[in-house]
């Protein structure tokens, strides 16, 4: 037996080593893992243990915390508020209607009745079962008079005419009862003792449920019905267009006239609309009076307008055709001897421009226009103070037509001066002889000046250079 416990010393001395083994390496774990530090307020109280030990008991108190205590409503009739009840701390978790009646209520009492039972038996004694009332006893039930509405006039007039005729029936079968007594009593004789029957003759039954007494002014009625549009006739009669006799001869040369008429019509229809785009295109100037309707003598003169503009335009190409050599010299001419000669050149004569209303004039200034490269003016005056002219003039030359002026302005005085405006190139202004300065719109019109200045004969006689 002496090695078996040397077997189990030898395994109880390897599960101590074990176990310790464990332990150590759980230290050192337990090393490394970081400690928890418990945060104390700085104002936290300080027990002992006895303190700490000691045993507090809680209370459980039934009060609803929620509950409002000073509740208020405005009062209309006393005009302040007043105070209301407390709702109290019944809290109602659940609810639920059902037909259980109280056997003493007043409901139980008439549904009693309806179903022709007898409420005194039936609340008597609770062990007791109620039977149903035979047809030959005679019981009396008081039953409450029902409450009449104040609108219910009609069903309480129904109701006391049902209550009279029940009163006359009883009051009758009374009546038949005592005579049928007297009879008896007759027939037997004075002195005979009378022996009242023990069951009464069957009363009207009482029970039962009680006749609904109808309200008429206690229903609902629900109708629908559609709206039919009536028919209605409304005549009406129009004037009768007006009505002429026509005849005439259908020819070759009445429609060929009417084609022409039309032609004409159309075209000078285009000619004022074109007209009119380009006045409304020249919007600085003075506004022109509105005029008559145009009569012929009026559309003639815009016919031959236009006839001038295209006679212009031929004149044109005609003179640029004759002096096709010149205008190349004029754009492109360059002198071969320029080279061997410094700052001088050669002179070399082009056109001639004339005109002759203007002979007897001085040319005073000459002014190229900043748009077109080809256009320039002419200001025609006198130098000549001592043999004055009593006209001066204007004139607009091309280099596409050097015969005659595009443009002629004529003046009461002679024309001094003159310039082109950079943005709007048909508006010229001009300086005269006499003071005053004058503005041209070529495109509107060369009769008139579209601005003049006043008079000047009080202010000053100097001459606008």
């Amino acid at each position: 037996m002496a090695p078996t416990a040397v077997t189990k010393k030898s395994s109880a001395a390897k599960v101590l080593k074990r176990a310790a083994k464990s332990q150590a390496e759980a230290d050192d774990i337990e090393e490394w893992k970081k400690a928890k530090q418990l945060l104390k307020p700085k104002d936290q109280l300080e027990l002992n243990e006895l303190e700490l030990k000691e045993t507090i008991g809680k209370q459980l108190v039934a009060t609803n915390n929620r509950l409002p205590d000073s509740l208020i409503e405005f009062s209309y009739a006393q005009g302040t508020f007043i105070p209301l009840p407390s709702p109290g701390n019944m809290v109602v978790s659940f609810e639920s209607q059902g037909t259980l009646l109280h056997k003493e209520s007043q409901e139980a009492y008439q549904q009693m009745l309806e179903m022709g039972l007898d409420p005194m038996a039936c609340m008597g004694s609770e062990e007791t079962v109620c039977e149903a009332v035979e047809p030959d006893a005679e019981v009396t039930y008081e039953t409450p008079e029902p409450s009449i509405a104040p609108d219910d006039d009609v069903s309480m007039i129904e109701g006391e005419t049902q209550t009279e005729e029940g009163k006359e029936e009883e009051e009758g079968a009374e009546k038949k009862h005592e005579e049928k007594q007297e009879e008896g009593e007759e027939e037997e004789g004075e002195g005979e003792t009378v022996v009242k029957a023990s069951k009464a003759k069957p009363a009207a039954k009482t029970g039962g449920r009680p006749r609904k007494l109808t309200n008429q002014f206690n229903f609902c009625e629900r109708a629908a019905l559609t709206y039919n549009n009536p028919t209605r006739s409304q005549e009406t009669q129009t004037i009768p267009p007006p009505m002429a006799n026509f005849s005439a001869n259908v020819l070759q040369w009445v429609i060929y006239d009417a084609y022409q008429e039309d032609f004409a019509a159309q075209q000078l229809e285009k000619e004022l609309e074109r007209e009119r785009k380009e006045k409304e295109k020249m919007s600085i100037g003075k506004p022109q009076p509105k005029k008559a309707t145009m009569g012929r003598a009026q559309l003639s003169e815009a016919v031959q307008g236009r006839v001038l503009e295209c006679w212009k335009v031929l004149e044109r190409m005609i003179n640029q055709n004759t002096f096709n050599d010149i205008a190349k010299d004029y754009r492109y001419w360059d002198d071969p001897s320029d080279e061997y000669r410094d700052e001088e050149g050669t002179l070399l004569p082009l056109w001639k421009f004339t005109y002759d209303k203007t002979k007897k004039h001085t040319v005073t200034d000459i002014e190229w226009n900043p748009f077109y490269y080809d256009l320039f003016a002419v200001c025609f005056g006198f130098l000549e103070y001592m043999k004055p002219l009593e006209t001066g003039a204007v004139c607009l030359f091309t280099l596409k037509n050097p015969s005659f002026p595009d443009y002629i302005c004529m003046t009461d005085s002679g024309v001094m001066c003159a310039d082109t405006h950079s943005k709007y190139p048909y508006m010229v202004v001009i300086g005269l002889y006499d003071g005053s300065v004058e503005v041209w719109n070529v495109h509107a019109t060369c009769s008139k000046p579209a601005y003049r200045s006043n008079s000047v004969l009080n202010k000053h006689r100097g001459i606008v250079w």
